[in-house]
């Protein structure tokens, strides 16, 4: 059994990394409308499912978005890309060797 998938570190750290990308250009492309009074909880949902460690830290630390939004997102998608690299082949042994 493979202990990590280096393949699936990178293919997850491209998704979360594009993920991310299209999550903070959806939220920058509304600033506008946020301005006038308008509210995109999607955004905001959404904005806590994808990165919630680097939001909690920005909203704990008061952090705006300007200072965390490269180094906290970036680190993030790294960990979740080594946590599925050791997860994915342990799963797959696991589901090969019940079936």
């Amino acid at each position: 059994m493979k202990r990590f998938s280096v393949k699936v570190f990178f293919l997850v750290v491209l998704i979360h990394i594009a993920g991310t990308l299209a999550l903070l250009s959806a939220a920058v492309s509304r600033i506008e409308a946020y301005q006038h009074g308008a509210t995109f909880p999607w955004v905001t949902a959404l904005s806590w499912i994808w990165t919630p460690v680097p939001i909690a830290l920005g909203h704990h630390f008061g952090i705006g978005p300007g200072r965390y939004l490269y180094y906290l997102p970036l680190s993030w998608s790294v960990f979740v890309a080594v946590c599925f690299g050791f997860i994915v082949p342990r799963v797959l042994a696991w589901s090969r060797h019940t079936a």
